[in-house]
């Protein structure tokens, strides 16, 4: 089984785990800016990584867990949170 999100427990269980998302509330929209001299907000960079840093990651844990059914026939839980990725 994968679970993808922000958090499986707590009081941001609920909200949306998408990289716009994640990036507005780690502040990386914002550090982006002060490489744009002279703007007043972000642009669209385009990049989201988020979604790049937890695919890979939840790819690399799909990987581990084939392997080990191949090994030992047990199937894994996987918990990929999008927001402790990054």
């Amino acid at each position: 089984m994968l679970d993808l999100g922000l958090w499986q427990t707590g009081p941001s269980s609920e909200l949306a785990a998408y990289a716009p998302a994640i990036h507005a509330r780690l502040g990386f929209d914002m550090a982006h800016m002060a490489y744009q001299p002279g703007r007043d907000r972000p642009d669209n960079c385009g990049i989201y990584i988020a979604d790049i840093v937890s695919g890979t990651y939840a790819f690399a844990a799909i990987m581990a867990a084939l392997a080990q059914r191949h090994l030992t026939g047990l199937g894994q839980h996987i918990d990929v949170s999008c927001w402790k990725r990054c």
